[in-house]
């Protein structure tokens, strides 16, 4: 996701680059027709907006990795006095609950 990111930072950064250079010389500025420009202009801005999502991604990406904690899914105080059989009996619990044979999950969704 990282490479990604820097080859769309790579090319918006060309992209905005050769935009301002229409746009600030005077030979290329009598070259270029509105179309060409307006179609780099929006290339160019899309691709940053494809950049800024990405980024946007990562975050939250990030987010979930750090807020994710198995104990309270399973309902369970993380204070260390648990034992491997508590965590079975809480995942047994939370199976038996769930489980698709049990579940009338078209309740669930509508």
């Amino acid at each position: 996701m990282y490479l990604l990111f820097s080859l769309q930072c790579i090319f918006a950064l060309y992209g905005w680059t050769t935009l301002m250079l229409t746009y600030c010389q005077k030979s290329r500025r009598k070259q270029a027709t509105r179309k060409s420009v307006l179609f780099k202009l929006l290339w160019t801005a899309l691709l940053t907006y494809w950049a800024y999502l990405t980024v946007e991604i990562l975050k939250k990406d990030a987010d979930f990795d750090s807020e994710w904690d198995p104990y309270k899914v399973l309902k369970l105080e993380d204070n260390g006095t648990f034992n491997s059989k508590e965590v079975r009996e809480a995942y047994r619990r939370l199976s038996q609950k769930w489980h698709p044979d049990k579940v009338n999950w078209s309740k669930l969704q509508g």
